[in-house]
C-alpha cells in the first residue's frame, strides 16, 4: 500500500515537474525569439527609456514619438521586454483607430483587468465602474503599461485617469506619430530619429545578405539604397530582404523604380518590395491585409488554404520579407505603412476593374440617387461577359466592399 502511494506521489510531482520545466523552456525559447533578430541602433535608442523606468521619482507618463517607420514600436517593445522584470504586472496594448470606439475601449478595460487580476476575469459594461476596479486592482502593484500606435488621445484617456491611482513606480509608455498628441500631459518626451547612414547600412546589409557588410560588387548599390530610405529601418529592412539573393540587375532595376519618385521614398520602397514577390505571394499579401491581420496563424492557414493558397510556403516568404510577421499569441500582424500600402493597391486595383465596366463606374461616379437608379437599370440590361471565371468574380468582389467598408486599423 505505502508503495502504491509512493509511487503515484512520485508520477503525480514528475507530471508537475515535466510541465513546469516545459513552461521554463516556452519561456526561455519567447525570450531568445524576442531579442535574436538584428537590432542596429536600437540600444542607443533605448538608454534614456531604460534610465526613465528605473526611476521611481520621475514623471509616470513617458512619450515615444517619430515619423511612421522609425522604429518607435521596436524601440517600446525592447524597453518593455528588458525592465518587465521590475514590475508586478505588465500590460502591453496595441491601439488602433477604431470602427465603434467605445467598443474597442471596452475590450481595452478588459484585457487590463484579466491581465491585473489572479481572480476569475472580471466582464464591466460602465465606464466608470471598470475605472473603479482597475484602481482597485492596481493600487497596491507596480504596473508598466505600454500602449502602442495611439492616434487619438481618447482611445486612451480611461488609462491615463485610472493611471493616476497605480503605485509609485508605475509607468505608462505610449508611442505616437503625433509628437504633440499629448502636449497638455505631464510626460516624458523621447524623439526617435532616423539611423545614421553607417548604421543604415550594417541593417540593410544585415536584411540584404546575412552579414553586417555588402560584397565588393554591392557595395555601391547598397550606398544608393541607403541614400534613398533616409535612414528609416522598416523601409531598409524590407527592402534589404526583398533583395536578399537577387542579381545586379535585378538590384539595378529596383533602384531606378525607387528613385523615380523622390519625394515618395519611403511609400515607393516599399511597393518596390511589394513587386518583387511572385504572383501568388503578392495576391496572397493582399487577401492577409484585406481580411486576416489580427487573426491566429492556424485558423489564417487552415482558411487560406481552403482558397487554394499555399500558406505555409507564402506566409514563409512574406515573414522572410518582412511583411507580415507573428506576435507573442501567434497572431498575425503587419506594420501600419504596410497595411496602408496594401489597402492602397486594393483600392486601385478595384478603381481600374470599375473603370473597365462603364454602367457601374457611371453608378459611382453619378451624384444623385434618381440618376444612380436609372444607371443601375442600365446595368441590369447589359449582358455580363461570359467568360469571368468565379474565383476572379470573388476577388473583385472582395476587393470592391473592402474599398468600401470602414478601417478597423
Amino acid at each position: 500500500m505505502q508503495k502504491s502511494v509512493r509511487s503515484h506521489c512520485c508520477v503525480s510531482i514528475s507530471r508537475y515537474e515535466s510541465l513546469f520545466i516545459e513552461e521554463i523552456i516556452k519561456s526561455v525559447r519567447a525570450i531568445l525569439e524576442r531579442t535574436s533578430s538584428c537590432r542596429v541602433g536600437i540600444g542607443s535608442r533605448v538608454k534614456a527609456i531604460d534610465q526613465w523606468l528605473k526611476d521611481p521619482t520621475d514623471v509616470r507618463v513617458g512619450v515615444i514619438s517619430g515619423m511612421r517607420g522609425v522604429g518607435k514600436s521596436t524601440v517600446a517593445k525592447v524597453a518593455y521586454d528588458s525592465n518587465s522584470g521590475d514590475f508586478d504586472a505588465c500590460i502591453m496594448l496595441d491601439i488602433r483607430k477604431p470602427i465603434k470606439q467605445e467598443v474597442v475601449l471596452l475590450d481595452l478595460k478588459n484585457q487590463v483587468l484579466s491581465n491585473i487580476s489572479i481572480k476569475e476575469k472580471q466582464k464591466v459594461d460602465g465606464n466608470q465602474g471598470c475605472i473603479l476596479k482597475i484602481q482597485d486592482a492596481v493600487c497596491r502593484k507596480r504596473i508598466l503599461l505600454l500602449l502602442d500606435d495611439v492616434d487619438q488621445i481618447e482611445q486612451v484617456e480611461f488609462l491615463l485617469n485610472a493611471g493616476k491611482s497605480f503605485q509609485k513606480g508605475s509607468k505608462i509608455m505610449i508611442t505616437t506619430s503625433h509628437e504633440h498628441l499629448l502636449s497638455q500631459l505631464t510626460h516624458k518626451p523621447f524623439k526617435i530619429q532616423q539611423l545614421d547612414d553607417q548604421e543604415s547600412l550594417r541593417l540593410f546589409c544585415w536584411h540584404a545578405f546575412y552579414k553586417f557588410h555588402p560584397t565588393k560588387d554591392y557595395l555601391e548599390l547598397s550606398e544608393r539604397v541607403v541614400r534613398r530610405c533616409e535612414g528609416l529601418p522598416l523601409s531598409l529592412q524590407l527592402f534589404g530582404s526583398s533583395l536578399f539573393g537577387k542579381n545586379l540587375e535585378v538590384w539595378e532595376s529596383a533602384l531606378e523604380q525607387l528613385e523615380a519618385s523622390p519625394d515618395e521614398r519611403n511609400r515607393k520602397t516599399l511597393e518596390v518590395g511589394y513587386k518583387l514577390l511572385n504572383d501568388n505571394d503578392r495576391r496572397l499579401f493582399l487577401t492577409i491585409a484585406r481580411s486576416f491581420v489580427g487573426k491566429e496563424k492556424g485558423e489564417a492557414v487552415k482558411r487560406l488554404e481552403e482558397h487554394d493558397f499555399y500558406s505555409n510556403v507564402g506566409m514563409q516568404n512574406l515573414l522572410d520579407r518582412s511583411f507580415i510577421r507573428f506576435g507573442e499569441d501567434d497572431k498575425l500582424i503587419m506594420q501600419r505603412l504596410v497595411l496602408d500600402m496594401a489597402r492602397e493597391i486594393i483600392r486601385q486595383q478595384t478603381v481600374d476593374e470599375l473603370a473597365k465596366h462603364k454602367p457601374t463606374r457611371a453608378i459611382i461616379e453619378t451624384g444623385t440617387s434618381e440618376r444612380k437608379r436609372k444607371r443601375a437599370k442600365d446595368c441590369e440590361d447589359e449582358t455580363m461577359p461570359q467568360n469571368i471565371t468565379s474565383s476572379s468574380f470573388k476577388r473583385f468582389c472582395l476587393g470592391f466592399f473592402s474599398l468600401f467598408k470602414p478601417t478597423t486599423h
